[in-house]
């Protein structure tokens, strides 16, 4: 009998180790079925993306946007830049997400700093939802970059982001954005003979901070191909580096093949270290001048 009682005590403590691995596994399993269930749910398209993020429901809206997320790690190259630059902040500025929109706009940026559509298109979205969740200095600072790396085009509605902005973050000083007017005016005429080009103090202190942008700045800041290079420029004109983004204007105008790129590249550096318009539309005529009208492209206006 003394021989039994080993074996009987092993079948109860290996009972007893099934039973309690089971009363584990069970919840895990049911864990891991619900959320297999839930990514089932999250739709593929991102126009049924876009239209979870217009549900006022916030939970909703997250899965929308962690399915964003998940599709763009997959896909580094963007084959949603569409909807990242438009559709999707749109859609949850709709929602009045707006939280989540400044987030999905700066990760945008971050992720595609090389697409000057996208880059400029998304840090628009993230200046007016900024405004929205009242962070205007926030808003204020995303509304000099933007001004800093938008396309000639783009500066008119720009400035008048910047002038709203200005009003929201300092409301006791609305002379602020009458002076803005005033230096913008002088700042877009060419000066003469070898007199210096007129700047817009207001708009170049703004402070802008540049740490959102060193981490995609670094990830950029070892490859020579034209993606790289516009990359880094368009990252060191919104960080508010100017100076050194003189560099990468250098790589651009001797790049084979982007002629054009490198003129609209110096139209932009020049507003960014000016403030002003003066010497970006002498370059613009120039190049109209050598390649005929720049192409349009199409324009999204949120609603």
């Amino acid at each position: 009998m003394n021989s039994v009682r080993p074996i009987a005590a092993g079948h109860i403590c290996l009972n007893w180790l099934c039973k309690a691995m089971l009363m584990i596994a069970l919840p895990m399993l049911a864990t891991a079925r619900a959320t297999q269930s839930a990514c089932a749910a999250i739709p593929e398209t991102p126009q049924a993306l876009a239209k979870m993020m217009e549900e006022p429901n916030r939970a909703i809206a997250l899965k929308a946007v962690a399915a964003i997320d998940a599709r763009a790690s997959a896909d580094p190259f963007g084959r949603d830049a569409w909807a990242m630059a438009w559709l999707w902040p749109d859609a949850l500025m709709r929602g009045k997400h707006y939280n989540l929109a400044a987030k999905l706009t700066l990760s945008a940026v971050q992720r595609y700093p090389w697409n000057t559509g996208i880059v400029q298109s998304d840090l628009r979205f993230r200046v007016l939802a900024l405004l929205a969740v009242n962070h205007p200095h926030q808003a204020l600072a995303a509304a000099h970059s933007l001004f800093n790396v938008c396309t000639t085009p783009q500066v008119r509605g720009t400035l008048l982001l910047v002038a709203q902005c200005l009003n929201a973050a300092h409301p006791d000083h609305p002379e602020l954005v009458a002076e803005l007017v005033s230096q913008e005016q002088k700042a877009a005429v060419l000066p003469r003979g070898n007199a210096i080009a007129a700047t817009c103090p207001i708009l170049l202190n703004i402070p802008i901070n540049p740490g959102i942008y060193q981490k995609s700045l670094k990830e950029n800041s070892t490859f020579g191909d034209l993606n790289s290079i516009v990359a880094r420029f368009n990252l060191l004109l919104m960080m508010g580096k100017v100076a050194e983004a003189q560099h990468s204007l250098s790589q651009l105008q001797q790049f084979g093949g982007a002629r054009r790129m490198g003129q609209d590249a110096a139209a932009r550096w020049w507003k960014a270290k000016t403030g002003g318009i003066a010497m970006s539309n002498q370059i613009i005529a120039q190049q109209q001048a050598a390649f005929g009208p720049q192409p349009r492209t199409a324009r999204h206006r949120h609603k």
